[in-house]
């Protein structure tokens, strides 16, 4: 298994995409595993548009990723905003959170059309393996656009 999280820049801008390769066939778990997360994640973009808060994005995508089969899933985000640093405001995380980018609380603001977004649904079995699908958006009126176009399949 190969997983890959990468990013760039361009003009100062910043980008990140994630995905996971399997070599050879993957297990059952494996592929069970990657596809919850998939559902996970491709939810959480499906939902992006103007008014809805970063908390909210958040429970949809972790309850999908449950509903989907991986029950005990738990991530303290799931995706962050991106522009001139990697990491920027505001966080895809629960409402009363903190973590290392800072309380949710005021940050979670609606959403707004043009804001950029790095969603991902990463997951990580401690001594056996770690997988991620992530994909760099940008919330339009109509709900999110992707900026990164590499196929979401377990390949």
């Amino acid at each position: 298994m190969v997983k890959f999280d990468v990013g760039c820049s361009f003009q100062m801008y910043q980008a990140d995409i994630g995905r996971t390769l399997v070599i050879g066939e993957p297990t059952g778990e494996l592929a069970e595993t990657y596809h919850a997360l998939l559902a996970g994640q491709q939810a959480a973009i499906a939902a992006l548009r103007p008014g809805i808060r970063p908390s909210e994005i958040f429970d949809i995508a972790v309850e999908t990723v449950r509903a989907a089969g991986l029950l005990k899933y738990q991530r303290h985000h799931v995706g962050h905003g991106t522009g001139l640093e990697v990491y920027d405001m505001p966080v895809l995380q629960p409402a009363s959170s903190f973590s290392e980018f800072g309380g949710a609380g005021a940050n979670d603001q609606p959403l707004e059309e043009g804001m950029v977004f790095c969603v991902e649904t990463p997951y990580y079995v401690l001594g056996a393996f770690g997988m991620i699908v992530e994909d760099t958006v940008i919330v339009t009126s109509g709900g999110a656009r992707y900026l990164t176009d590499l196929p979401r399949d377990l390949i």
